[in-house]
């Protein structure tokens, strides 16, 4: 609502977060995989836009340009106004290379995105069902979703240099590994009684990898791995 714009190109990763407190904002953009431009807004209320990376963080003055992660989690920024206020961590000056179906598919923070939509959609299907039926549907959404986070929060922990950021995810991976638990044992529970989510492809949808659209010939270029 303060006319920031961001610009997600194909194959990318992102998670927007966005908090207030004392009367200050601070916008935070997560990019894991992939590609944006961005341009910042004009906001009465003090507001701190932060890039997030495997590899590094980068506070910006009110600014325009592009913030790059390969398929390798190497960052990438260049700015066309502005630049940046303070960062932490490795960037390249510069634009990253486009991310190819094939290579998205293969990033495991894509997979499991792919998985938890799959999840979601089911669930979303099964509302209609039977309680106990649709309690599991539910429970392997969860069950993906929080699996989503963890395996992002890893690729984070494993990469990222910034304490702030290492905090938070650990946080997010300890509450997501809790979730996955909770989840996994009321999915047992339902499938003691009979419960049923439809393809048994769902029945172990926390599988990075379960129904991953493949690349097809318009996804990739001469040479690249089909």
């Amino acid at each position: 609502n303060d006319g920031a714009v961001v610009k997600i190109a194909n194959n990318s990763n992102l998670l927007i977060k966005e908090q207030v407190e004392k009367g200050k904002g601070t916008r935070r953009l997560r990019l894991i995989l992939g590609k944006l431009s961005f341009r910042s807004g004009i906001s009465k209320q003090k507001r701190d836009t932060i890039f997030e990376t495997p590899t590094g963080v980068a506070a910006i003055r009110g600014t325009a340009g592009t913030l790059s992660v390969d398929a390798d989690y190497v960052s990438y920024i260049q700015f066309t106004e502005g630049g940046v206020k303070y960062k932490v961590g490795d960037f390249i000056d510069g634009i990253g290379p486009d991310i190819p179906a094939w290579a998205a598919d293969m990033n495991p923070a894509q997979r499991a995105a792919f998985v938890a939509k799959a999840a979601a959609d089911q669930a979303a299907k099964a509302s209609a069902g039977k309680d106990d039926d649709k309690a599991l549907c539910y429970a392997l959404a969860a069950e993906a979703a929080a699996t989503e986070v963890k395996i992002a929060a890893q690729i984070m922990l494993e990469n990222n240099p910034d304490p702030e950021v290492i905090k938070a995810v650990k946080k997010a991976l300890k509450e997501a590994e809790k979730a996955i638990e909770d989840a996994k044992t009321l999915r047992g529970g339902l499938l003691d009684k009979g419960a049923n989510c439809g393809p048994e492809a769902f029945e172990d949808i926390t599988k990075p990898g379960v129904d991953v659209p493949k690349p097809t010939a318009t996804d990739t270029e001469s040479g690249d791995p089909q």
